[in-house]
């Protein structure tokens, strides 16, 4: 559902019933950061475009209508909510109103992922309900939880259509971007480029808004069917050398994934699957240090404070 919060920030949350006039709320990108009571609505349906625009990991500063405007070629119609000093898409099915304020006391509530998997989450906002308005016939939209593929995944289809050519303006060698297991893992396709070029956009994808919360990124060459997994894993296995072109490290993953170590943290790979050139050497990882031309760290400040001038420094 859509969370207006305040004077149309908009964000894609989900609720869990607390009682007859208490939701908990929790953001799909991670705990809410509100540290007052704020005026707030949960908006259900209503023109699909303005739906699956909150669903999109957008940057903070540009609010899901702009999108959905853009979309649908005109702007989005708000109204006055009833109970609240706030606006909300006037076409929507349902909208509970009400005051959200942040976590009193840490207490485990169960909510179930649009990927099927359960999780507990301590640090639900609490929804206090002032007014419950609905539209004429109104139509209750909803994601049945269960593992990829699911319906989810048609959403994500327009969100990796959507950022696909954002990211060539980033990265001009990228030809083709696609999102699958649920959301895990980024398939890159990659015009010829010399050695390394694979691992600066593993770096890069890893280094962008809600794309740092992937887990996988595969970069293979741009004559590879990106959306065809037996193609993707032909590749890997007929060029991606385990010990070169596999990186793996710790980084973000979505605030309750599977195989997080904590809360948004977790383990990640990055696989080069692109051709390397048959001279391409074995490369170590190790790095030589020349210990002579360390400076000892007791005397670096009357080693510098000598060398002022040669700096370009004045003291």
């Amino acid at each position: 559902m859509q969370l207006y919060l305040g004077e149309k920030c908009v964000q894609w949350a989900r609720a869990l019933v607390i009682n007859d006039n208490t939701l908990g709320v929790l953001g799909e990108w991670g705990a809410l950061a509100i540290t007052q009571p704020t005026p707030t609505a949960l908006v259900i349906g209503g023109d699909p475009a303005m739906t699956w625009s909150a669903s999109v990991p957008l940057p903070n500063d540009i609010p899901p209508h702009w999108l959905a405007g853009w979309l649908r070629n005109k702007p989005i119609s708000f109204a006055r909510a009833v109970s609240q000093p706030i606006h909300i898409p006037a076409d929507a099915e349902f909208v509970i109103e009400g005051i959200l304020t942040p976590p009193t006391a840490p207490s485990a509530h169960t909510l179930a992922g649009h990927r099927g998997i359960y999780f507990d989450e301590h640090s639900l906002a609490l929804f206090h309900i002032t007014a419950i308005t609905h539209r004429q016939d109104a139509v209750y939209p909803a994601i049945i939880p269960m593992p990829s593929p699911n319906e989810y995944d048609h959403m994500m289809r327009g969100a990796e259509r959507l950022f696909a050519p954002l990211l060539q303006t980033l990265f001009d060698e990228l030809c083709d971007f696609h999102l699958c297991d649920g959301g895990d893992t980024a398939i890159i396709s990659l015009k010829p480029r010399p050695y390394g070029y694979a691992h600066k956009v593993i770096y890069g994808v890893w280094g962008l808004g809600h794309l740092s919360f992937l887990k996988k990124v595969i970069i293979v060459d741009e004559s590879v069917n990106i959306t065809d997994n037996k193609a993707v894993s032909d590749a890997i296995e007929a060029h991606a050398d385990p010990e070169r072109d596999v990186i793996i490290v710790n980084g973000l993953l979505p605030r309750h994934h599977p195989h997080a170590l904590l809360p948004h943290f977790g383990q990640k790979i990055g696989i080069d699957a692109t051709r390397k050139p048959s001279h391409l050497p074995h490369i170590h990882t190790t790095i030589a240090v020349d210990a002579k031309h360390l400076t000892p760290a007791p005397h670096i400040e009357s080693y510098l404070s000598a060398n002022w001038k040669h700096y370009g420094l004045k003291k």
